[in-house]
C-alpha cells in the first residue's frame, strides 16, 4: 500500500529527526529474493511520504557480503527502488566473511545519523512503520524504541508457525510500553550509545540480542515497544531452512546458558533442557487454545502441531550434536 499522507497522526512531531537505516542482506540468503525487494519499496514509499518533515534525505546503509550473495543484483534492486537521490542518500558496504550481527554492528559504525534504524531484508514493514520509530526516537527521553514484529499469515507455514514460533500473529494497536527485549529486525537505537554497547560477540546465530537488551536494562538504558511499528516477517522458508533454523537455535540456547553460566555443565544443560521444555508446552498451549487466532479450524491446528513437532525435534537433534561439537551446527549448517 502506498504511503502518501505528509499530515502527522496525533502526538507525532511534525518535524522528525534525521535518521540512518541498516539493512543487512544476510537473512535473503535463505528467504525470498522478491521478499527483500518487497521491503525495499515499502521503505522507499515511507520515506517519500515523510520527506517533508525530514531535515534532508535519509541514509540507507546496505551490507552484503560478497561471498554469499550476488552483490551486483542486490545494487540493482536498491537502485530500482531507493536510487532517487533526493529520496535517500545511499552506501553500500561490503562485508565479507561478517555473519548478522556483525553485518548490523558494521553498518552502524558505517552511518552518519544520531538515530539508527535496524531493518532485515526479509522483512516487509505495514504502514506507518517507519513515521511510529522515527516519530518515537524524536523524544530524547528513549534510548531504544523497538517495533513489533509479527508472523506474515499468507500461508498455511506463516498462520502455524505464528501458533508457536519467536514472532504472534500482527496485533493491533499504537501504544508505547516499557520494554526489556527486542528483535534485531525492527528497532532504533542512538548512534552513540549502540557504539559504545553494540551486540556481542558470541558465536551463536541469534540472541545476542536479548543478552544486549538485558545488558542494556541492568545501565538502566530506557527502552520502549511501540506496537504501531510494524514489520512482517515470512515462515523459514521450505523445510531444508525450518531445519536449519531450529537446530541453530538448539545450539543457540546450550551457547547462551553457557554465556551465562560458563562453569558448570550440568547447570548449562538443565538450563537449555527447562528452555526447550518451555518452549514445546508454549507452543502446544498457543495450538490448542488459540488456533482461531490465525484462522484455523480442527484440521489447521493438527497440522500446526506436525510442523511444530518438527521444528522441535530439529532443535533437539542440534542440542544433542552441540552437546558432542559445539561448532558443528554453525560451521556446517548456517543460517
Amino acid at each position: 500500500m502506498s504511503e502518501t499522507s505528509s499530515c502527522p497522526p496525533p502526538g507525532t512531531p511534525a518535524t522528525l529527526p534525521a535518521f540512518s537505516v541498516v539493512i543487512e542482506w544476510e537473512n535473503a540468503k535463505l528467504s525470498d529474493f522478491e521478499r527483500a525487494r518487497r521491503m525495499l519499496e515499502t521503505l522507499g514509499e515511507q520515506i517519500r511520504a515523510l520527506r517533508s518533515r525530514l531535515p534532508g534525505p535519509p541514509e540507507v546503509v546496505l551490507l552484503c557480503d560478497r561471498e554469499e550473495m550476488d552483490g551486483k543484483a542486490v545494487q540493482e534492486a536498491v537502485a530500482e527502488t531507493l536510487g532517487d537521490p533526493d529520496l535517500a542518500v545511499l552506501k553500500f558496504v561490503e562485508t565479507d566473511g561478517a555473519d548478522y550481527f556483525q553485518q548490523k554492528n558494521i553498518g552502524v559504525r558505517h552511518a552518519e545519523s544520531e538515530v539508527v534504524i535496524l531493518l532485515d531484508s526479509d522483512v516487509v514493514p505495514q504502514r506507518g512503520w517507519l513515521e511510529a520509530l522515527v516519530g518515537a526516537m524524536a523524544d530524547p527521553e528513549r534510548d531504544v524504541v523497538a517495533g513489533q514484529t509479527a508472523m506474515s499469515l499468507e500461508s498455511f507455514s506463516g498462520r502455524a508457525f505464528a501458533l508457536f514460533w519467536i514472532f504472534p500473529p500482527e496485533r493491533g494497536g499504537d501504544a508505547i510500553r516499557s520494554t526489556d527485549h527486542f528483535h534485531a529486525n525492527n528497532v532504533a537505537f542512538r548512534r552513540a550509545q549502540f557504539l559504545a554497547d553494540p551486540f556481542p560477540d558470541l558465536d551463536a546465530a541469534r540472541g545476542q540480542s536479548t543478552l544486549l537488551g538485558q545488558h542494556l536494562a541492568a545501565a538502566g538504558r530506557r527502552m520502549f515497544l511501540h506496537e504501531g511499528a510494524r514489520v512482517v516477517h515470512a515462515p523459514p522458508n521450505g523445510f531444508l531452512h525450518l531445519a536449519r533454523r531450529a537446530m541453530n537455535q538448539g545450539r543457540d540456547d546450550y551457547l547462551i546458558a553457557n554465556e551465562r553460566d560458563p562453569h558448570h555443565y550440568r547447570s548449562r544443560l538443565a538450563n537449555t533442557l527447562w528452555r526447550f521444555r518451555k518452549r514445546v508446552l508454549r507452543a502446544g498451549k498457543r495450538i490448542v487454545k488459540k488456533p482461531r487466532t490465525v484462522g484455523f479450524g480442527a484440521l489447521g491446528a493438527l497440522g500446526a502441531a506436525g510442523l511444530a513437532f518438527s521444528y522441535y525435534a530439529f532443535y533437539a537433534i542440534g542440542l544433542a550434536i552441540t552437546l558432542v561439537d559445539r561448532d558443528w551446527v554453525g560451521r556446517r549448517l548456517p543460517i
